[in-house]
Formats: structure tokens, sequence, C-alpha cells
């Protein structure tokens, strides 16, 4: 019981920290000036801000709690995992797709969750009791992977330029692209089926594969990382992985911002959250089991 307690405890210090460090950062680098939400979208703006922080520090403390990290180390792999997963992926995204995202917004995007990123990380270290080294480490750093080298690349080659763009271009039609009110946000559909739509935007948008794969390498490199630095058996860095890249990442789509409608963020919150949590476990199978890493966590 005190055990429960005492996670408990952190888990609600994390949660307030990251509702404070977002809300500054978001005054500090708002990308939208002098845009006031609808009134129904600030109703619930409180709700959904200490929903999102309660997931986030629930999720981060669970990384450090079971990391093989420790100390400064493990301050820098949060921060800066943090920072990557929530934002700096998706504004790839945002940048290329949306049409009310312009060049001149990017750098306030981009940095108005440093504040949260640089404060949250090294929060979590100490509040998790991972600044110093202890019992809970189980190696000094990072494990390689145990592949041969062209096995190695052969993986992810596959999940970079097959999987993640099949999962991305598949939700994108099949989820998505079902909401009327998203369909018009892109510009509509470009063809009656999923062959017809993506076989236009191929022709005419050489740059997406390249982008997606680009993308798919950047989650694998992040996936990697976690999965490498987590103890225990394969299955818990994968279930990290697929949990960040599925709520982190995209669980800010849940506050209300002046730049997506209601429907839009939900739509997109459904189909990113379902395809990155199926793309992580790809992750795990095809990277995280190949070096015998069964050790039980303490």
């Amino acid at each position: 019981m005190k055990a429960v307690m005492l996670n408990l405890g952190r888990w609600l210090v994390l949660t307030i920290a990251h509702a404070v460090l977002f809300t500054v950062g978001a005054q500090l680098f708002p990308p939208v000036a002098d845009m006031a939400l609808d009134p129904a979208d600030e109703a619930v703006a409180g709700v959904a801000l200490l929903a999102m922080s309660a997931v986030d520090a629930a999720l981060v403390l669970a990384v450090v709690r079971t990391s093989r990290l420790h100390g400064l180390p493990l301050m820098g792999l949060v921060a800066g995992l943090l920072w990557f997963v929530k934002t700096v992926i998706s504004q790839m995204e945002a940048a290329y797709f949306m049409p009310n995202v312009t060049g001149l917004m990017l750098p306030a995007l981009l940095a108005m969750t440093l504040p949260l990123s640089l404060g949250l990380g090294p929060l979590a270290v100490w509040v998790g009791g991972r600044a110093r080294r202890s019992d809970l480490d189980e190696s000094p750093g990072l494990a390689p992977v145990g592949l041969p080298a062209r096995q190695l690349w052969l993986r992810v080659g596959l999940l970079s330029a097959g999987v993640y763009p099949f999962l991305f271009f598949t939700a994108g039609w099949f989820i998505a692209f079902r909401s009327a009110a998203l369909r018009e946000f892109y510009g509509g559909a470009r063809g009656d089926t999923f062959f017809a739509h993506y076989a236009w935007v191929f022709a005419h948008d050489p740059l997406l594969y390249p982008l997606e794969v680009l993308r798919g390498a950047l989650w694998v490199a992040a996936a990697v990382l976690l999965l490498r630095s987590t103890r225990g058996p394969w299955w818990i860095g994968t279930l990290h992985v697929a949990l960040w890249f599925s709520l982190v990442e995209n669980d800010g789509l849940l506050v209300p911002n002046p730049l997506m409608a209601p429907e839009i963020r939900l739509y997109h919150f459904i189909e990113t959250a379902s395809s990155n949590f199926v793309f992580a476990w790809c992750i795990g199978a095809l990277l995280g089991r190949v070096d015998g890493n069964t050790r039980p966590a303490s």
C-alpha cells in the first residue's frame, strides 16, 4: 500500500507540473495570435488539458521506473523523446498537410512544448527516484541490437518503407477520410476508392511517399532508443513504445486549439493513435526480441 501511495503521489506531482509547463509554453510561444476558442471549446479546455497531462505523466513515469538508465542520461532520453514524440514528428506532418499551418507558425509550434520537455524530463527522473544509480539498474547503457548488420537494415527498411507508409495511408483513407469535415478541410478525396485516391495523390505529389518513409525511419529510431533502455522482457519496452506513439503523440488532439475543429481532431486522434499503436508492436516484434532480452524487471 505504501508503494502504491508513493507512486500515486509521484503521478499527481508530474500531472500538475505537466499542465503548468504546457500552459507556460503555450503562453510564451502562441502559434496563432489573437485567435480565441469557441465558447464550447473553452468549456472543456481545462478538463482536456488535465486529462492529457495525467496520461502523459503516467507514461513518462512508467518509462522512468523501468529504465536501465539513471541520472543525466535518463533525463536527456526522456526530455528528447517527449519533445520528439509530442511535437517534432507531428509538426512535420502538420507543416506538409495542413492548409492553415504556415511556415511562420512552425518555430512557435516547435518551441511551444520545449518548456514541457525540458522541465518534465528531469523532474520525472528526480521524482521517480532515478536520479542516482540504484539496485534498479541492470545495464550501464544502451544494449546493442543483436542482429547482423544486413538483417538489421532489412528489418529497419521494411518497417520504414513498407509497414509505416502502409499503415499511414490505410488509416488515412479508412478512418480519417470517413469524416466529411476532415475531407473538406484537406481539399476532398481524389477518387472514390482507396486505390483511385492514392493513385492520383502519388502522381501529383511525388514527395509524399519519401516523406512518410523518413517519418517511419525516425519513428523506428525513437523506438529503438526506448526499447534498448528498458529493463525486462521485450514486451515491456514495446508497450512503452506503443503507448507513447499512440497517446503521447496524439492526446494533444483532445485539447481544443484554434487550428482544428473538434471533429477533425477526433478523427485524427483515432486514425493516428490506432495506426501508431500497431506500428509500435511491429517494431517490437522485429527489433525487440532479437537479443534475448528476457530478464525480468526488478
